[in-house]
């Protein structure tokens, strides 16, 4: 039985009422940019004057405005606030070796840190449900991440939420009703993560790595978890329309995860998934296009310009016209990295490129008020300076504040 509403929802919805109410107490603060370029609609204009007043976008024009003080930025280009629908970083941030444990609030902050740096101001902080992994320690119970989350959340720069992620072939699939709200959670995927399935079809040995690594138990043990989830992904039907239907009754996205084939994404579509995230083929990707689906590739993947386990390339996907956006997988840094890499090797435009780590990710996850610079819209926007041949962050806004430095 799926829980429903919770005390962590509601507390991230009195939050929001709060901003909303010191939004009002903004209505003086007036800040106009002019910069050498920005994205604006999803376009590309040049030297635009964009000006900020209570959090919003007032206003973008030609033309300085009268009577407001110019910041000039000239050498720098202003993009919306990047959104990162898929972080999955937390486990590797809280246990960078093997038996060392650090605190999750500390742990959320960093990954704060990081993303603000990066132009991020909107992310989705990935937290997994596996009864196997978190049986030995590997993985957090969900549940306390949400609660972590909740307790920083007022002194983080970015606006961060949950993406929760159900691994159909472990042993069990509790449904904590509690973390599917949308005040706390925007994305829901399914995975199967198992020896000579999915991504790990032709390379049982990564399966092995990446799975048992850090395992406990003695090798008899852990040949039986392989086995045990090697069978249990034969037939993952009825996990995955449980997991569908918690995220329909709580409005969440809904995501398959590495899609093989088209039949992959013809399933994931007759369950009520939306979007197709790391489909392996072009074929699957293609087919998650014809269906209506949103596709979603990894920034690192389009950053080198191969899959590390030799699966569709994300720049293909990119060229064919297939990809609605990028995220930052494992690696947060990829974000605007891939995007400016995509422009420099001629794989998208400027524009087509940014609106895959902005725009896009807006829309595919359903946030209407962000992801744009466009009057009404809230001000969360990134100043990038890429004089260097690689795109540095010098300033970050959000809800119109500035995020990087004390002034």
């Amino acid at each position: 039985m799926v829980e429903r509403g919770g005390g962590a929802g509601h507390a991230f919805l009195q939050e929001a009422a709060d901003t909303a109410h010191t939004r009002s107490h903004m209505k003086d603060t007036v800040v106009t940019l002019h910069s050498r370029r920005a994205l604006v609609d999803g376009r590309e204009m040049a030297d635009p004057f964009v000006t900020i007043r209570g959090g919003v976008v007032e206003e973008v024009s030609r033309h300085s405005p009268r009577r407001n003080q110019v910041t000039e930025i000239r050498s720098l280009d202003l993009i919306p606030g990047v959104i990162d629908l898929h972080s999955d970083s937390l486990c590797r941030r809280r246990q960078p070796r093997p038996g060392t444990r650090f605190p999750l609030g500390p742990t959320i902050a960093q990954a704060d840190t990081e993303a603000i740096s990066n132009g991020v101001t909107t992310q989705c902080l990935c937290v997994t449900i596996d009864r196997d992994l978190t049986a030995w320690g590997d993985v957090v119970d969900p549940l306390r991440w949400l609660d972590a989350l909740v307790s920083q959340r007022s002194r983080l720069r970015t606006d961060s939420y949950l993406h929760v992620r159900f691994e159909l072939s472990a042993e069990q699939l509790p449904l904590p009703g509690r973390l599917l709200d949308r005040g706390s959670t925007r994305m829901v995927s399914y995975m199967v993560h198992a020896p000579g399935v999915g991504q790990y079809t032709h390379d049982h040995v990564a399966w092995q790595g990446l799975y048992l690594g850090s395992h406990p138990g003695a090798p008899e043990e852990r040949a039986r978890l392989a086995s045990a989830r090697r069978v249990r992904a034969q037939d993952t039907s009825a996990a995955r329309l449980l997991v569908a239907e918690a995220a329909r009754t709580a409005g969440i996205p809904l995501a398959s995860h590495d899609d093989v084939t088209p039949e992959d994404v013809v399933t994931a579509a007759g369950a009520g998934a939306t979007i197709s995230e790391f489909p392996l083929t072009i074929e699957a990707a293609v087919e998650a296009r014809r269906l209506g689906m949103s596709v979603v590739v990894g920034a690192p993947n389009a950053w080198q310009g191969r899959s590390h386990l030799a699966w569709l390339s994300a720049r293909a996907a990119v060229r064919a016209g297939v990809v609605d956006a990028m995220v930052s997988d494992y690696h947060p840094c990829s974000m605007l990295e891939a995007a400016y890499s995509l422009v420099q090797d001629q794989c998208a435009s400027w524009a087509d490129a940014l609106n895959l780590v902005t725009r896009g990710p807006a829309r595919v996850a359903g946030f209407s008020d962000r992801g744009e610079i466009t009057e009404g819209l809230v001000a969360d926007i990134a100043a990038v300076d890429v004089a260097a041949g690689t795109p540095l962050v010098r300033q970050v806004w959000r809800n119109g504040v500035a995020q990087l430095g004390l002034g």
